[in-house]
């Protein structure tokens, strides 16, 4: 999960090349006033939106941590997956990001890679 971390963060900036929803940036969640609030609501939840959109989303001051308590049924419908799990296999990483991440990115931000430059890494397999 996301913790507060009480250091500041050096270098807080949103990626300027990210898009999403097609046409989206990140100056478009907080560019229209009127709708900046509900479009943060809705869309910084969203960990690779978040994580790469850091400064709107007000994120900066985050750890970057996974849930070292979520369990998750596996696609095979049998075993039980975590964030570890998603991680471990170096061999493999990519594809369990890909099965996974869509679904437990927020849960998993540092097994799934969306922990931006900015943010501290507060988990570590290694």
């Amino acid at each position: 999960s996301v913790v507060p971390s009480l250091s500041p963060s050096i270098g807080c900036s949103d990626d300027d090349e990210f898009i999403f929803d097609g046409d989206r940036s990140c100056s478009w969640l907080t560019f229209n006033y009127k709708k900046r609030e509900i479009r943060i609501a809705t869309k910084c939840p969203i960990p690779e939106i978040r994580y790469k959109c850091i400064k709107s989303c007000d994120a900066c001051n985050e750890e970057c941590a996974d849930d070292e308590n979520l369990k998750f049924t596996l696609n095979n419908g049998d075993d039980i997956g975590s964030c570890f799990y998603i991680w471990r296999n170096e061999k493999k990483r990519e594809i369990r990001r890909a099965a996974y991440c869509g679904q437990y990115g927020g849960s998993c931000p540092f097994a799934c890679d969306l922990c931006p430059d900015a943010s501290t890494p507060a988990t570590n397999y290694e």
